[in-house]
């Protein structure tokens, strides 16, 4: 957790010194209604982190040799945001995020019967723990069920 110059908490966090850096900000919101995703984390692969406010919001400080950032929310797939592609630093990098469906489930059981090598494993890991197994089928059927 880092303080501004008053001693208010901020929600930026940083994990290492970079010789510059750029601030990156947009909105989370859900990809089908358009509404605001409160406590998203958002990650870049040089672990700069920050979460998005109440109304979605987010800033966040990154090294200006990031590439990849990564957006994750309970209930929803986790987004890659190429950087690169991107140029956050002209506009705001606004990304939607969407729910889980059966085709998740499908992806999921189609890896772990190794019939799919997929390159989209890290959209099927849901439960953020790295790797797309049977745990983020269930987690997927539960989320449908309460639909």
């Amino acid at each position: 957790m880092s303080y501004d110059d008053e001693g208010t908490e901020a929600e930026i966090f940083r994990a290492n010194d970079c010789r510059s850096m750029v601030t990156v900000v947009g909105v989370i919101s859900d990809s089908d209604s358009r509404e605001p995703i409160e406590g998203s984390i958002i990650k870049t692969d040089q672990n700069d982190s920050a979460i998005s406010g109440s109304d979605g919001k987010y800033e966040i400080i990154i090294c200006d040799d990031s590439e990849i950032m990564n957006v994750s929310s309970d209930g929803y797939k986790t987004a890659f945001v190429s950087l690169e592609e991107n140029h956050p630093e002209s506009d705001a990098l606004n990304i939607s995020l969407k729910k889980p469906g059966l085709s998740d489930v499908i992806l999921v059981l189609k890896i772990l019967a190794g019939v799919n090598n997929d390159p989209e494993l890290p959209v099927a890991d849901l439960n953020g723990d790295g790797k797309a197994d049977l745990r983020d089928s269930i987690h997927i059927l539960q989320k449908l069920a309460e639909m």
